[in-house]
């Protein structure tokens, strides 16, 4: 038994009784506004309703499959004819007809949709969830499997020219992962529907919880399709990627994709994972009508060391051959350099003519390149570490880092995994020139050339990227001033200084504890540009001092020496001009990083001055607490040594000369000459 119920302040509604006495309502389902009457069939409910304005009536249809929530479709007006009522007709149709009886006609109502559009169209208003298709195929006794299916293919293309177009394709992903569709299966589906695309988070998840997961062979064409979608998404779809491919080493299917698109990072990662994809490599760089991109000249040198040469057809030998020996003006690195030469030495059997003529040019600008290198310095530095990144000097005279260009904690998502999670990809500057040593600030980075230029790249809040202005450096920028030729660079919390070849310091950024050496007091401006300072042996930069190593072996120190930086045996803020370092024998190398500072003397002693604010924090701390322990009525108020303040000599084990030696936050570091690490 069916019952309408009218309200005039709230909505109607229709309620269902299984016993005559009407007592407990089964449920009960909406009507629209101003419902006066309802006929219901299966599966259907048609409402008649005033309008709105005038005396006139409507017919409303509503697909009653559920009781969770049913839309009505108006279909009929009328304007002055009267509705006496409707009458069933017997159909062999599972969504019923009738006829609808006015005082002057009768009108047949039949369904003008299928009830596969029905039921999809039912699905899709209530958001594709998958309890609502296996309500539906419930009570249609149809298979639930075959409804999503149904649901999947024809919404496909209601929605390819729809701004939502993408957000839906999301919820038919999961409502097809919802019904325990298989990856391989939904992968075909998706691929048939050209919307792969919208998979690559999907099966990088499900592959890590499963790493045997056969979908993991379709990651590369699955990113390659995110690509051609959203060029502009590159450097993202490539972190995934890479990522992807560490992790599952088997994957290789789809590798010329990434040719034609120039992914040679990930290029690279497929060939380390299996080498005999350098063979597809191999091809594709000889038949290739593109220029090969010189910015990847690693990854392709790289890539053709690693070629089986035997393997190869003779045309394909022949046109590599040829295609290397154009490249050769783009290698700068001794080491790609030799590599194309010595490829050139092992084909000269097989390929006579080209591998000499790769062998002759290659060696020609091997020649130029080792005389213009400048000899190795004990000052060059491959690779440092800021506050929470790392940078190296390549093999092939690159740089590369990774981490984050901030003080403090990490910033980054990555900071949420677990310490075992946590993961940073190595990425590589794009610089034309080629690398002899790097120094990392907290948000900046330094890197030294071969013929002593300097370049940096990072934050540039106080300047200490040394190029004129204060905005980030996005791309490695060189410093172009006055100090002519550079033989060493060392780059502090935000501050920065450089020892060109005739020994003379210059300085520049942060400059408000007068850590630059020079007297910014009456300004408190930061310096921009490098700016002179003296003639000396090496500097190192602290967290917001300098120290300074003369050619006479006498240490001098400027800046914050709060936390006895100075090494003066007092606590000073701030000193604009260097004043000597009371160090007792003559200093051959110094080291600073954060708040303490060493030095090794020409009779192998080690120095030390300054410490940390957080150990003497500590100290404190472990004192005030011993002090409660045992003296608990002592009003006496506490002190820590100030032993930090002044030059104190460590004594050490190492044995036989000391060639390196290096501060941390909270320890140090030093290396002999047998080049064991202490």
């Amino acid at each position: 038994m069916t019952v309408l119920f009218i309200k005039r302040t709230i909505y109607n509604f229709i309620k269902f009784y299984d016993d005559a006495d009407m007592k407990i309502a089964k449920n009960f389902v909406s009507v629209p506004e101003n419902t006066w009457q309802v006929h219901i069939l299966p599966h259907v409910v048609f409402a008649i309703t005033d309008q709105v304005s005038g005396n006139g009536v409507s017919v409303h249809f509503g697909g009653l499959f559920s009781t969770a929530k049913i839309f009505y479709e108006k279909i009929l007006d009328f304007s002055s004819e009267k509705i006496l009522g409707f009458i069933p007709i017997i159909c062999e149709n599972i969504l019923p007809s009738c006829l609808l009886v006015t005082e002057h006609d009768v009108i047949v109502l039949y369904p003008n949709k299928s009830l596969r559009e029905v039921l999809v169209d039912y699905v899709a208003k209530l958001d594709f969830s998958y309890n609502i298709c296996m309500l539906v195929a419930e009570t249609f006794e149809i298979n639930v499997a075959d409804l999503v299916q149904n649901v999947l293919d024809d919404t496909i293309p209601i929605i390819q020219n729809s701004a939502d177009k993408e957000i839906i394709l999301n919820k038919l992903i999961n409502l097809a992962l919802d019904s325990s569709m298989d990856l391989i299966t939904l992968i075909e589906w998706c691929t048939k529907s050209s919307s792969e695309h919208a998979l690559v988070e999907v099966v990088r998840d499900i592959c890590a919880e499963d790493p045997n997961e056969k979908g993991r062979h379709h990651m590369i064409n699955l990113c390659m399709a995110r690509y051609k979608a959203f060029p502009q998404d590159r450097d993202k779809i490539e972190t995934i990627l890479n990522e992807f491919l560490i992790q599952h080493q088997d994957v290789y299917a789809g590798v010329e994709q990434l040719l034609e698109a120039d992914f040679w990072t990930t290029v690279t990662i497929v060939v380390d994972n299996s080498l005999d994809k350098a063979e597809i490599v191999g091809r594709y760089l000889a038949r290739t009508r593109k220029d090969w991109p010189a910015v990847r000249s690693s990854f392709i040198v790289k890539i053709l060391s690693s070629l089986c040469w035997k393997s190869c057809s003779k045309e394909v030998g022949e046109m590599l051959l040829r295609r290397m020996t154009e490249f050769v003006p783009h290698l700068k690195s001794v080491s790609h350099l030799t590599t194309f030469a010595k490829i050139g030495v092992e084909q000269v059997t097989s390929y006579q003519n080209n591998a000499a003529v790769l062998y002759v040019i290659s060696l020609l600008h091997l020649m130029q390149a080792t005389y213009n290198t400048r000899f190795p310095s004990e000052a060059d530095s491959i690779i440092s570490s800021g506050s929470n990144f790392t940078a190296v000097v390549t093999s092939e005279e690159g740089i590369g880092y990774w981490g984050e260009f901030s003080p403090g904690p990490l910033k980054s998502k990555e900071c949420e995994k677990s310490l075992g999670q946590r993961a940073s990809r190595l990425c590589m500057l794009d610089l034309p020139v080629r690398i002899c040593s790097v120094s990392c600030g907290t948000e900046h980075l330094l890197c030294l050339t071969i013929h002593g230029k300097v370049y940096a790249f990072g934050r540039n809040r106080f300047g200490q990227c040394g190029v004129g202005h204060t905005s980030e450096i996005t791309v490695a920028a060189e410093i172009v001033d006055n100090y002519g030729s550079a033989r060493a660079v060392c780059a502090g919390h935000y501050h920065s200084a450089l020892i060109n070849e005739e020994g003379y310091a210059f300085t520049w950024g942060w400059s408000f504890y007068g850590q630059l050496g020079i007297n910014t007091r009456s300004s408190f401006t930061d310096e921009l540009v490098p700016s002179l300072v003296k003639s000396l042996n090496s500097v190192a930069c602290g967290y917001a001092h300098t120290l300074f190593l003369m050619e006479s072996g006498v240490v001098y120190s400027c800046g914050n020496g709060s936390y006895g930086q100075l090494g003066v045996g007092a606590e000073i803020k701030k000193r604009f001009e260097p004043e000597a370092v009371p160090v007792p024998n003559k200093v051959l190398m110094i080291a600073s990083k954060y708040f303490h500072c060493l030095a090794v003397s020409e009779g192998q002693k080690i120095y030390c001055w300054g410490a940390n604010p957080q150990a003497l924090k500590m100290k404190m701390f472990v004192k005030r607490r011993l002090r409660v322990e045992t003296d608990k009525g002592t009003s006496t108020k506490l002190a820590i040594s100030n032993s930090h303040l002044t030059v104190t000599e460590l004594e050490h084990m190492v044995c036989l000369s000391i060639i390196h030696i290096d501060a941390g936050y909270s320890h140090s570091a030093v290396i002999n000459e047998y080049k064991n690490l202490y």
